[in-house]
């Protein structure tokens, strides 16, 4: 019995009633869109069939929501949707306050733009390119980014399961969740229609073609790549099933019809790789020589560019390697467009030129900008090796964890200091720049309030007295006991003295004699810094009183402030995010919050209009060292004015 035919992709358009851009809603307002969200959220949560929790003291229906934060309502709606199947339909009044919402965050995003990306020819050398170079390459691209982040694109690839409905696992990291949680709930109902109106699941090797709907690629090619067992080697029909699902992609976007001057572009992800067990260096092979063939075959092909994207490191230097090896080029550097221009760094840009005093508050993010990620098992594996053979992954897991002895204690903790006080000279640039940016107000006009205890702001330039740790300083130590206010010390002069019993490498301390003592009671010693109970503020109250009159100071004068915070999360909001927050709130202040993984998340209250009128605070997603050197450029150098960083 032959095999049942897959809709033809003329029928796409024709039988299903997609809405196009146009037709959806943008949002009105700040203060709607967090409504619409919480409008949302009430309904899919009730749809779960859950009681609604009630907020303490309240008696609302929605009351449960006022006391979540927005990255968490964010992350909230996320999960609900990632799990809710296509059917039922949404009610109207549901759809709309999802979109709304929708529409709000891809006004947000950063893109790359498709004609930012140089094609293999053009990333050859002049000196050494060949007449015989296959033409195709001058149409083949190699990116490493965030497929749902490409604009000017007709569309792009999403390695789909047979079902074509996406992944129903929160935050799995796969693909098709990205880009069903990018797209919108509208793209699964699309996806579910399609295969009633087929009658079966989608086979291996073919593709179905839907909007894109709030993705920026006008459509999305969903595709079914063979699925290679573990342990087991490619099969002939394995490789024809791959080849397949990248020449019916490319057939498919011929058939799509372009948009504006770039022609007809397609990315591709890397289809069957990662969970379906293609090997990766096989699926090059694969992927590169049917395009090539197409387009031997298809010489009047109306397609300009195909995009091979890539999201890891190790798919990025396959595909160097292999187009290095078919140019005969060594040296072959596949070369990377610039990161995307954030659309609020104009804003943000704006709000710091028109402020007559300056707060730059810091938290752990800033630190991992310049590679001090407390997060990072590689950074722990590298630096403190003895402390990864353990059974220790990352700096966090430090925080809390019980030390046999007073000798395993301080072995790692004086390997801490001094790691920390060698990063200072890698975090040179991301200080210099935020150095540079106060010398734009005068000195009783800007101060640095940071939850770090790493001493690098002091290490680069910035005045002592115009800078508050309240969570302390790896620079001291002190009595554990606090047998008196002021038992705190350097920490300098007795890492000194244990060095002749420490191994640095190994985070080892091989004598009792290597412990520090409390000078004054005998008694131990600890790092100061807020870890516990006995956490001694003496020598930080000082920048607390400073940082108070700072602000009575600007309140006083009547001075427009503005806030930089960057990369405060939520292991401490109460020293960095909520104060900040309530500076917005009740002292007029403006906020310009920098930040990765939801931290980046402003009220939106606080964002204004559509067109950000009236915003009072403006959250942007990236790199911190990055946002501040362009921040840096917009507001000295280039007057506010994003065009001339472009």
């Amino acid at each position: 019995m032959s095999s049942p035919m897959p809709l033809p992709i003329e029928l796409y358009a024709e039988e299903i009633h997609l809405l196009s851009p146009a037709e959806l809603p943008a949002r009105s307002s700040g203060e709607a869109t967090e409504d619409s969200l919480d409008k949302a959220l009430d309904f899919l949560y009730t749809e779960t069939g859950r009681e609604v929790p009630r907020a303490c003291g309240h008696q609302h229906h929605s009351s449960w929501l006022d006391h979540f934060q927005m990255f968490q309502k964010l992350s909230l709606l996320n999960q609900l949707l990632t799990v809710r199947p296509p059917s039922p339909s949404l009610p109207d009044d549901i759809r709309g306050y999802i979109n709304d919402v929708f529409a709000y965050l891809s006004s947000r995003k950063s893109l790359t733009s498709s004609t930012d990306i140089p094609t293999i020819l053009e990333c050859i050398p002049e000196s050494d390119r060949s007449a015989s170079y296959d033409p195709v390459l001058g149409k083949i691209s190699v990116w490493k980014g965030d497929i749902t982040r490409l604009s000017n694109v007709t569309s792009i690839v999403n390695a789909a399961n047979s079902r074509l409905l996406g992944c129903f696992r929160p935050d799995h990291p796969c693909i098709d969740n990205a880009i069903h949680a990018e797209a919108g709930p509208q793209l699964r109902k699309d996806c579910e229609k399609l295969i009633e109106l087929q009658g079966f699941e989608e086979p291996t090797g073919e593709v179905k073609v839907t909007r894109g709907y709030f993705l920026p690629s006008e459509f999305v090619l969903h595709t079914v790549g063979p699925i290679v067992e573990s342990g087991t080697e490619v099969t002939e029909l394995q490789r024809e099933q791959l080849g397949n699902c990248y020449r019916r992609c490319i057939e498919a976007t011929e058939a799509l019809p372009p948009k504006g001057d770039n022609g007809l572009v397609i990315a591709f992800c890397c289809i069957s790789t990662g969970m379906f067990g293609y090997p990766s260096d096989q699926a090059v092979d694969v992927a590169v020589s049917t395009v090539q063939s197409y387009f031997s075959q298809n010489p009047n092909s109306k397609i300009q560019k195909v995009i091979f994207n890539v999201f890891t490191p190790k798919d990025y230097n396959l595909y160097t390697q292999h187009f290095s090896a078919l140019t005969k080029c060594p040296e072959l550097s596949l070369r990377q467009p610039p990161p995307p221009f954030p659309p609020a760094l104009a804003k943000a840009a704006e709000m710091i030129r028109g402020a007559d005093a300056l707060l730059v508050t810091a938290g752990a993010g800033l630190s991992a900008s310049y590679g001090l990620d407390y997060t990072s098992q590689e950074l722990f594996s590298t630096h403190f090796p003895g402390m990864a053979s353990r059974g220790l992954s990352c700096l966090y897991e430090i925080i809390g964890h019980k030390f046999a002895s007073a000798v395993d204690l301080w072995g790692y903790f004086f390997s801490h200091i001094s790691t920390i006080c060698n990063w200072a000279l890698k975090a040179t640039t991301v200080y210099d720049d935020l150095l540079a940016l106060t010398f734009r107000f005068d000195h009783d006009n800007y101060f640095v309030r940071t939850s770090n205890a790493d001493g690098l702001f002091s290490r680069h330039g910035f005045d002592p007295e115009r800078i508050s740790t309240p969570q302390g300083d790896y620079r001291f130590i002190q009595c554990t006991a606090n047998c008196r206010p002021d038992a705190v010390f350097p920490s300098d002069a007795f890492l000194e003295l244990a060095r002749p019993h420490l191994d640095l490498t190994q985070q080892i301390m091989h004598s009792e004699e290597g412990v520090p003592l409390c000078p004054y009671c005998g008694g131990d010693m600890f790092l100061c810094v807020r870890a516990d109970g006995t956490f001694n503020d003496y020598p930080f109250q000082e920048g607390n009183r400073r940082y108070q009159e700072f602000l009575n100071h600007v309140k006083k004068e009547g001075k427009k402030l503005v806030v930089l915070e960057i990369g405060s999360g939520w292991n401490t909001p109460g020293v960095i995010r909520w104060p900040n927050e309530a500076l917005v709130e009740d002292d007029g202040a403006t906020l310009v919050r920098i930040g990765m993984k939801g931290s980046e998340e402003v009220p939106w209250g606080f964002t204004g209009d559509a067109e950000g009128n009236g915003a009072k605070a403006v959250g942007i997603s990236g790199d911190a060292g990055w946002i501040v050197k362009e921040l840096l450029e917009l507001v000295v150098f280039n007057d506010g004015n994003p065009a001339a960083n472009i």
